[in-house]
Formats: C-alpha cells, structure tokens, sequence
C-alpha cells in the first residue's frame, strides 16, 4: 500500500525563478539538510530532465544506503517527476510541482512511497517516514526562499570569477555550492593534485605549490582553509600543524597576488574570535586588542598578520574572526548532538563561560553582505549579535531535542580529556559582538539560539 505525503510553499518569486533554481548545478547540495548524510556518487545525463539519474549514498550511523533515481517527466517551468529504481523503499515517486500565482508561485513537492516491510509496516512506520519527511521538505522550503532571496538582492552585482580555498570545508562547501547557483564561476586551489576538475586548481602551501593561472581574471579571493582547529588532542606538533596550515596558506596567496596578480581587488580571509583570547566578563568587538596570550589567540594574530602586505598595497582586506559556526554536517554541534541525544549532555565546567555563536544560515548571509560591500573591511566578528553562557547553550540544546540536560563535564575531566585544547576551547569565555556587521547594516536571520538550532536540526 503505497503513501502519500506533501509540503507547499508560497514564494514572492516568479515560477520561472523556482523552477530554474533547480535545474543549477548545485541544487541538490543546497536542499540536503545538514544533519543528512547524502552524497552524490554519479549522475548520467542532465538532471533533472527525463532519462537522467542520480546515484546517491546515505548514510546513516554505520548503514549506508545505496539510492538510484531516474527522472521520469519533465515539463519547463512547471514540473519535474523522479523515481527510485534502487534503494530502501519499496516505491518512491517525488513530483516536484511549480504553479505560477499572481504574485509569486506556488511551490509543492508530492511523495508517495511504500515501505520496505509493506503494509505491516506501515501504521508506525508510515507515521515516522511523514515526520522525517515534514522536517525534510519544510527545511528544503526554507532553503530555496532564502537563496532566492540572496540571489534577489544581489542580482546586480556583476558576476566575476572568485577563488576559493578550503572549498570542502564546512563553511566554504555552503559558500561555494550557493554561488555555483547564483551563477558566478567559482575557482577552487585543493591539495588534491592527482583528480583535478573544472575550476580546480592545485596548491600546497607546505611546499610554496601554488597554480598562478587560478589567479587569472580574478578580483576577489575567499580564503578559508586551515587545519581543524579542535580534531585532534593539542601537542606541540599539532599546535605547530595548526598555526603553520593558516600563517603559511595565507602568505603563499599574499605573496601570489602581489606578484602575479594586480587584478585581485579583494582579500577575504577567515579569521577567528579566539583573537581575544579569554575575556571573561566582557564582550570584545574589532576595536578591541587581545585579553590574554592563549595560544588560539597568538596563533590568530600570526595568522591576520600575514595579511598585512596586502593591505599596504591597497587591496581591500577583510578578516572574518568566527565563532562557533553552527550546523550538524560539522564542527562543535556535530560533536555535541551524539552525547545530546542519547541524554547524557550538560553543561562544561561551570558553565557560566560565554560562547559565541553563529548559524551557517548567517555566515553565508554575512559573507555575502561582506562580499558585494567593499567599504567593509579589517577585522569583523562573524558571530550572534548577544553571546549566551555555556550552560544557556546546554539548555537550550536540550530543549529543541527534548532531552534532558542533567549530565555536567566536571572542568577537571576536560583538562584531564582535552588537555590545553579544553582550557582554551571549552572552558574559557570568548565573548564578541558583531559590531561591523550590524553597524554596516546586516540583519540576522537567526539572532536566537533556540530558532537556530530548530532550523539546524529539523526541530520545527
């Protein structure tokens, strides 16, 4: 017995505008939800046009589900049909409909499926696939009206070629599939020499590789690569990986552009708030220097440092000090929700540490803003405008996954875990507003923790 389940939408967008954001090449990476696993293994063909499809792996914990999808039916600007061949359902057939209104369209996806145990499984087992599916569609709505939106704003800005690096991270994997789709050509420098793609280019800061035809015709450049600041325990070795991945990274650009490349107009660099090193009770903005010598701190300043030359040769330099980046694909929540759902999270330390925080939505969004502004520049503190206690995040955690918060990390069994890597990471306060941002006009779409973390997590 087959079900049935849909979600629609009213966008303030013309249909064509909907239906064309689909056909873009990083669609599907746009609508996945951060906390799914799924990836693209092959496509044959042009999807979503009839004939084509799409092999795709899921992963679910230590399963991993294998899908085939074959498009079906496809008519211009108002629908397009896909059908599992093979994968976990017994049936799967997805409509995605697009209906032109006065103002704006009307946005619908249809599903109807049968599960795999049939109709035995199907009173509890139908319920919980309409539930998954309700988080789902309502994300992948949110998604579509917001880039939308973004590519509304920004649709006369002149579409020039950008350099990426760190294009596989957490941050720069949103960033480069939301302007693959917005229609800019996005270079990218990867370590990876042996399976170089389109608009791949190779580098290796540790050796001074560096291709300079990426730097071609470029004007803008997004640095976003480093080392994984808190994937390993902190030794010497580590921290000197650490510091080394961003200082030399950052001066094998520099040094590129100011030989090779006049054209370059911006510099856009990550940076991070553990600039300030701890600063207990108050909350830092740019004008601010450091509150202490951590070596998170030491290692930033070497790393905006490096800069420098740049900003002496008059192109415009802009270093983004993030905090904690939200999403559930990566970084500190994805560390976070294993021990939160199973119960067992709390509090660490006293809890009464500040955290500043910031939801991939609004990184995305700030770069953006900071991008397309070019009298934004210098330091900007890419986090929420009002950061909140630890034990404020804990709570709060809990709460949008209906779980407990009873289980406190004794600040001795940090240190004694993490080593320095705890002191300076999770225990001491790093407290940042985003004064430039604000000041330079930005508004947040996620100012609040808890419907940040409902829309991070499917939690509607």
């Amino acid at each position: 017995m087959a079900l049935t389940y849909e979600h629609s939408s009213t966008l303030p967008f013309s249909n064509q505008s909907c239906f064309d954001w689909h056909l873009t090449p990083c669609a599907f990476e746009r609508l996945t939800p951060p906390w799914e696993n799924i990836k693209v293994v092959k496509t044959t063909g042009a999807p979503p046009r009839t004939n084509s499809t799409v092999e795709l792996v899921q992963r679910i914990g230590p399963i991993k589900l294998k899908w085939l999808v074959e498009h079906t039916e496809f008519q211009s600007d108002l629908l397009f049909v896909d059908q599992m061949r093979a994968g976990p359902f017994s049936y799967w057939c997805h409509e995605h409909h697009f209906e032109p209104l006065e103002q704006g369209s009307l946005y619908r996806d249809r599903i109807e499926f049968s599960l795999p145990l049939g109709m035995i499984s199907n009173p509890l087992g139908g319920s919980l696939a309409k539930s998954q599916l309700k988080r789902l569609f309502y994300y992948r709505h949110q998604i579509v009206n917001q880039d939308l939106a973004l590519i509304e704003q920004y649709k006369k800005i002149d579409k020039k070629p950008i350099l990426i690096t760190g294009a596989t991270g957490l941050i720069g994997s949103v960033f480069r599939s939301y302007l693959t789709n917005a229609g800019h050509e996005v270079r990218v420098l990867t370590r990876d020499k042996g399976s170089l793609e389109q608009g791949e280019y190779f580098w290796d800061p540790d050796s001074g590789e560096l291709d300079r035809s990426a730097l071609e015709n470029i004007e803008t450049v997004i640095h976003l690569a480093g080392a994984p600041i808190a994937a390993k325990r902190w030794s010497k070795v580590r921290k000197k990986i650490i510091e080394e991945s961003r200082v030399k990274g950052t001066r094998l650009l520099v040094d590129a552009i100011l030989e090779n490349s006049s054209s370059i107009k911006n510099f856009i660099s990550a940076s991070a708030i553990g600039f300030y090193g701890d600063t207990g009770d108050q909350i830092a903005t740019e004008e601010d220097s450091p509150y202490s010598d951590l070596f998170v701190s030491t290692s930033t300043r070497k790393w905006e440092a490096a800069s420098a030359p740049l900003q002496k040769s008059g192109c415009r330099v802009a270093l983004l000090r993030f905090g904690v980046v939200l999403s559930p694909a990566g970084g500190a929540l994805q560390k976070m929700l294993l021990p939160f759902l199973l119960g067992v999270g709390g509090k660490v330390g006293s809890g009464k540490q500040s955290m500043s925080w910031i939801a991939i939505d609004d990184v995305l969004g700030a770069l953006l803003h900071v991008l397309h502004n070019q009298d934004i520049k210098g330091p900007i503190n890419f986090v929420a405008p009002k950061p909140i206690s630890n034990k404020e995040f804990s709570e709060t955690f809990a709460k949008v996954l209906k779980r407990p918060c009873l289980f406190p990390l004794p600040a001795k069994v940090v240190k004694l875990i993490f080593g320095q890597l705890g002191v300076e990471l999770l225990l001491a306060s790093v407290g940042a507003s985003p004064k430039r941002l604000e000041e330079s006009g930005y508004k947040f779409k996620y100012p609040e923790l808890e419907p940040a973390l409902r829309h991070l997590l499917g939690r509607v």
